[in-house]
């Protein structure tokens, strides 16, 4: 089975935002860890709104977390320069048994 998490965020207004990180957390021993998930990159005349879709392969249940943070085109960030940053927290639906015949 097969789960999808789609992320929409409102564009930063910052000119000089080069992209956008996507890290995705797991507690371990009770401390968030963080793990990229991934790069958008968006053009500015485009959309006010940004979007980034990522499959889940055997979801298990667990709660994650997902963070997606603005990196300017110096490469900083509120991850990197030790910020707080925003975050959303779901569990993951556990996989449904596959049916017997």
């Amino acid at each position: 089975m097969r789960s999808d998490v789609e992320l929409r965020w409102e564009r930063s207004a910052e000119d000089d935002v080069d992209h956008y990180d996507i890290y995705r957390a797991v507690q371990v021993d009770g401390v968030w860890q963080y793990e990229k998930w991934g790069e958008q990159y968006q053009d500015r005349d485009v959309v006010p709104t940004v979007f980034h879709a990522v499959e889940l392969y055997e979801p298990q249940g667990e709660t994650s977390r997902w963070v997606v943070i603005a990196v300017d085109r110096a490469g900083n960030s509120r991850f990197t320069s030790g910020e707080d940053f925003s975050y959303v927290t779901v569990t993951e639906p556990v996989s449904a048994p596959e049916s017997v015949s």
